[in-house]
């Protein structure tokens, strides 16, 4: 996650801002993710059971510190990708 957070920052695509905002950053972004099954079924709230809430809530943690052009960048990805994981052939 660092490799790819220095990489947001050599593109321009995030703000430069101290290195312990960005650990926290990752810190958070690390527990939505080994968390997000648990807290689903503790607070079976509709808002955090749709289809792509992980994601948006990851992009929700990183969109502050978004530069114009990593915010133009995410505009990109969402409309190519969406927020829903995309399912191998397999799976069907």
């Amino acid at each position: 996650m660092n490799a790819l957070f220095q990489k947001f920052l050599s593109d321009g695509y995030m703000s430069k801002i101290e290195t312990e905002i960005y650990e926290n950053i990752q810190h958070i972004i690390r527990i939505i993710i080994t968390f997000w099954l648990s807290q689903r079924e503790v607070l079976a709230i509709k808002k955090f059971t749709e289809k792509g809430s992980m994601v948006k809530s990851i992009w929700s943690v990183i969109s502050p510190y978004l530069t114009e052009s990593g915010k133009q960048e995410q505009a990109k990805t969402i409309a190519k990708y969406g927020f829903l994981q995309q399912q191998s052939n397999n799976a069907e």
